[in-house]
């Protein structure tokens, strides 16, 4: 029995990695998975254009802290400011682990002018005897350009570092598959270059978000809390389909989101923590079709050129012209 228990911990470790986005502890729910519907679009649930124009608006004037504003004010005014800025790079970095075994993960999302690229990186680990699956893609576009939207699927990319989350590193030279802007959003919801996994708007988040507290150097942070019942579901509408497509296995079923935000006096994000329990199924999932999982994981965020250049992908960095 116990050697039995031991396996089925190890399979379901194999079924998160191959998520694409399990960074923590993962282990078995022998409950029933709840119904769960996502309906709506991203238009939806995201604030006005004009609202938030206002509050960034309100942002640059002259005095203005943002402990001025509420959190999702907040929160909005630094995800104009990010998708709005010449160049970033929003790099995230955790590990799984599970039955004392630790794989690491690894994701950025970089923008240099017009040229936008999302990779997502994890080896994989052999578990008494099972190999769980590598986790190695990367997306790219020219945001001007939506028809010719490039994806090495982890089919294609090698993992070629793997001494520790912060170092992995991946060959993509192969042939990538080609989407344009409308296959791309039939399988995503969005466009290629959103940054933020969650939509945070009145629509989403409203009463479940705590006070903006000053740091006491320049940075200030607040939480939000979800729950299925408070807008979780809503919320990542655009993180479940890209869990979906990573892992081949069902739109995640939320229990419960908690966020960290720093974000610096300029209204720009400074760090992003992570707590995320989900469960998902298929009948592909070895034992009981289904797996309970939690994500712990930190996005940091850069936006000086000379930053991004040390701290990009090689396989980006190419690119770029420093």
């Amino acid at each position: 029995m116990a050697l039995r228990k031991i396996l089925s911990y190890v399979l379901i470790l194999a079924v998160s990695i191959v998520s694409g986005v399990t960074v923590g502890k993962v282990f078995l729910d022998m409950n029933a998975i709840p119904v769960s519907s996502l309906v709506g679009s991203e238009a939806e649930f995201r604030e006005s254009d004009k609202v938030v124009e206002e509050l960034v608006e309100r942002s640059r004037q002259a005095g203005v802290a943002p402990d001025s504003f509420n959190g999702i004010e907040l929160f909005q005014i630094a995800e104009y400011n990010l998708n709005n800025s010449e160049n970033f790079l929003k790099e995230m970095v955790g590990q799984v682990n599970s039955t004392g075994q630790v794989v690491y993960m690894r994701s950025q999302k970089v923008k240099v002018g017009n040229e936008f690229a999302y990779y997502k990186l994890s080896p994989s680990k052999a578990v008494l005897g099972i190999t769980t699956p590598q986790i190695c893609s990367k997306v790219s576009c020219n945001i001007k350009n939506l028809n010719n939207i490039k994806i090495v699927t982890n089919e294609k990319g090698v993992i070629t570092n793997t001494s520790s989350s912060e170092t992995l590193d991946g060959d993509f030279s192969a042939t990538p598959d080609i989407y344009n802007e409308k296959s791309y959003f039939d399988i995503f919801k969005t466009v290629p270059y959103t940054t933020m996994s969650f939509i945070v708007s009145e629509k989403t988040t409203s009463g479940c978000v705590s006070e903006v507290v000053a740091n006491g150097d320049g940075t200030y942070s607040f939480e939000i809390k979800y729950t299925p019942k408070d807008g979780v579901i809503d919320a990542a509408y655009l993180y479940a389909h890209e869990i979906e497509f990573s892992s081949g296995y069902s739109l995640p079923y939320w229990d419960s989101v908690k966020l960290k935000i720093t974000v610096d006096s300029n209204f720009y994000f400074k760090t992003i923590e992570y707590d995320e329990r989900y469960m998902v199924s298929s009948e592909k999932i070895p034992v009981l079709g289904k797996a309970d999982v939690v994500d712990t994981f930190v996005d940091h965020y850069y936006y000086d050129i000379d930053s991004i250049a040390e701290k990009v992908l090689p396989d980006f960095r190419k690119t770029m012209e420093v």
